[in-house]
């Protein structure tokens, strides 16, 4: 058919004739949404311990969700930064139990108080009770 004979009445003929065969690609289920809190897969090189820990001790936000072919993922750090790059889902891990922080150090104790240095977030002061 030559492109002069085209015209409206045989349009959704011709579209249906040359892409007819094509569908769309059905997406599989997001499993992170944003605002989700997730942890980073580490790098581990050949000859590291097995015992070390595989994820970060970071705890971040997910900011976008790329609609990509893998799905990837834009993140946030702990004070809204934006971190650098996209991760696909298999280097993120979904964080269950957002109330449990790992203490670095005690870094002095008055009393009853006691000043923490948590890890990956700042220095607070609290009651020995509470840990």
């Amino acid at each position: 058919m030559k492109p002069s004979d085209l015209t409206v009445a045989n349009e959704r003929q011709l579209l249906r004739q040359a892409y007819g065969g094509l569908r769309a690609v059905p997406t599989k289920p997001v499993k992170f949404k944003t605002g989700n809190k997730i942890q980073i897969r580490k790098f581990k090189n050949v000859f590291e311990k097995g015992h070390t820990p595989k994820w970060t001790t970071e705890i971040f936000t997910i900011s976008q969700v790329g609609n990509t072919h893998p799905m990837t993922y834009k993140l946030k750090g702990y004070r809204n930064q934006r971190i650098d790059g996209r991760f696909y889902e298999q280097e993120l891990l979904k964080v269950e139990n957002l109330d449990i922080h790992l203490v670095e150090k005690v870094l002095k104790k008055r009393g009853k108080k006691l000043y923490i240095k948590w890890l990956c977030f700042d220095s607070t002061l609290i009651n020995e009770s509470d840990m």
